[in-house]
């Protein structure tokens, strides 16, 4: 009797043990380091490494540097070993297209930050949950499709980063609550609907969940900061559909009801900050592409403070992008201009769009609206029309999008 006794105390006193070593949150410190990425598309090696031209193929889409998946996110994972942030938010598109076995990798990549005293927090994106275009690539057989994941797999997948530490979870969606000190709540909004580029808005009842948990953080006068993977502002006048949340107008009442600040989000790719009725929307650039950078937030009593990082480390990103922009719009210009004028002009809009996605097109608008490249393209309007509209918006931002300074009330 005295063994079992024995026995009983020692396996409760180790989970117990298990318990605080793994449990850190709500933080004790007042100001916190938190690190936001979004849109890292992992696939692991195993999906691609038979097939020989998969460099290529990636080349002739939005420039995300795929086959270089591993070497990204393990100079990630080293880089945040050595900055030691408090917490890491992923807010989605964390797999190419779902892969089952990218999403399992992914999460040992990940679970290694949390051994290292680093807390992780994931969201799914569009790609990740009931992919239908979850494929295998082969020299033989081509594109083979592969088992992606549901709803209850991704929570189980990534249970320790994120979900165990959560204050509540919705049972409708993979939404949940971190409380990550006595000042901050973070709200991560599941804004997938199940699969692969079906709607985003939240349903009824994740809506009401939420608002429950915004009245929970106002009696505890916490300030809610919210993460998801759509965007709540539009981030472009011609690119929003499909990246702005369905139901903005409704998700924007509630935000404001409620004093939150903040949104953090991803989806479009392009490092973008925008304001919608005095709410911050902070788009994190994917990490696959050009520059590779991260955003870092820190978050203080009476302030909230962003600004991003790169991973200096990752060669070759700026002409893998430019290169996948220019082999999409070569083809409409050797249409219009010789092939000499035709060239000169996609490097011209390929170094546009890079310095667009980067987030710090201000910097260089003189430059690029002097060139005389600019000037003949203008001439050709009636011929190039969304190509010129999506000209004029990039050479029209004149925001750093690379920081941001928010004082609180």
């Amino acid at each position: 009797m005295k063994n079992k006794i024995f026995s009983f105390l020692l396996v409760f006193s180790l989970l117990l043990c298990a318990c605080s070593k793994t449990s850190r949150m709500p933080f004790n410190q007042e100001e916190l380091k938190i690190v936001i990425t979004s849109d890292w598309h992992y696939l692991d090696q195993s999906y691609y490494e038979n097939y020989t031209n998969f460099g290529k193929d990636l080349l002739k889409g939005d420039g995300k540097m795929t086959n270089y998946s591993d070497q990204i996110i393990d100079s990630f994972v080293t880089k945040m070993k050595e900055e030691q942030p408090d917490l890491i938010v992923i807010t989605g598109d964390l797999t190419f297209n779902g892969e089952l076995n990218s999403h399992q990798q992914l999460a040992k990549k990940l679970e290694s930050l949390k051994e290292a005293g680093i807390e992780v927090a994931v969201l799914p994106g569009n790609h990740d949950i009931n992919n239908i275009f979850a494929r295998q690539f082969d020299d033989v057989k081509g594109a083979v499709q592969v088992e992606s994941l549901d709803k209850e797999t991704f929570q189980q997948t990534y249970q320790n980063l994120g979900y165990e530490e959560a204050k509540s979870i919705d049972e409708h969606s993979l939404s949940y609550r971190l409380d990550l000190n006595q000042h901050y709540s973070l709200l991560l909004v599941d804004s997938i609907q199940d699969s692969y580029q079906q709607n985003s808005a939240l349903s009824e009842e994740t809506m009401a969940w939420l608002e429950k948990e915004l009245q929970a953080i106002q009696k505890e006068h916490k300030i809610p900061l919210i993460a998801m993977h759509h965007n709540l502002a539009r981030h472009s006048n011609l690119l929003y559909e499909g990246y702005t949340l369905d139901n903005q107008e409704e998700m924007l009442s509630l935000l404001k009801q409620y004093h939150v600040p903040l949104t953090l989000s991803g989806h479009i790719h392009m490092q973008h900050i925008a304001k919608v009725e005095n709410i911050y929307d902070i788009a994190s650039s994917s990490l696959a592409i050009s520059p590779v950078q991260y955003g870092i937030l820190t978050l203080q009593q009476n302030s909230i403070d962003y600004k991003t990082a790169i991973l200096e480390n990752i060669e070759g990103d700026e002409i893998f992008f430019e290169t996948a922009y220019y082999q999409r719009v070569y083809p409409k210009l050797k249409d219009v201009f010789d092939e000499n004028t035709a060239e000169k002009m996609a490097d011209y809009l390929a170094k546009v769009n890079r310095l667009y996605f980067s987030g710090e097109i201000y910097l260089h608008l003189d430059e690029l609206k002097n060139d005389a490249l600019y000037k003949q393209l203008l001439q050709k309007e009636d011929q190039l029309e969304f190509s010129i509209s999506y000209l004029k918006s990039q050479l029209a931002d004149t925001t750093n999008h690379q920081q941001l300074h928010i004082d609180l009330p």
